[in-house]
């Protein structure tokens, strides 16, 4: 095994592992920031709806 090609597979390793770290960084910020805006989104739709539905339900109680 020549010198050069055990320095392109320790830098194909380091390159790998480097990547993955700062991919997994990466997709880990996007994805809480993804499922927060969806989870406001959601959240604030069905407590519009909740809401609704008890105003309406007080609304034929009374």
């Amino acid at each position: 095994m020549s010198y050069e090609f055990f320095g392109k597979l320790v830098n194909w390793r380091i390159g790998k592992l480097v990547n993955w770290r700062i991919g997994k960084l990466v997709n880990w910020r996007i994805g809480k920031l993804v499922n927060w805006r969806i989870g406001k989104l959601v959240n604030w739709r069905i407590g519009k709806l909740v809401n609704w539905l008890i105003d309406k339900s007080e609304v034929k109680l009374l």
